[in-house]
């Protein structure tokens, strides 16, 4: 979740901008990457859940 700024997503092929006030979910177990898509400043919550 982007609260400001811009993040980009990479994980297979793709690649995902989220801008703010936006989220996006992966996969934890999917290989990814999180980027700050700005020279300025980007601010994210990364919320992780398991299952049991």
């Amino acid at each position: 979740m982007v609260t400001s700024g811009e993040a980009r997503v990479e994980y297979d092929d793709k690649t995902v901008i989220i801008h703010e006030n936006e989220a996006f979910v992966v996969e934890g177990s999917r290989p990814h990457a999180v980027w700050n898509n700005l020279d300025g400043r980007t601010v994210m919550i990364g919320i992780t859940l398991t299952q049991e």
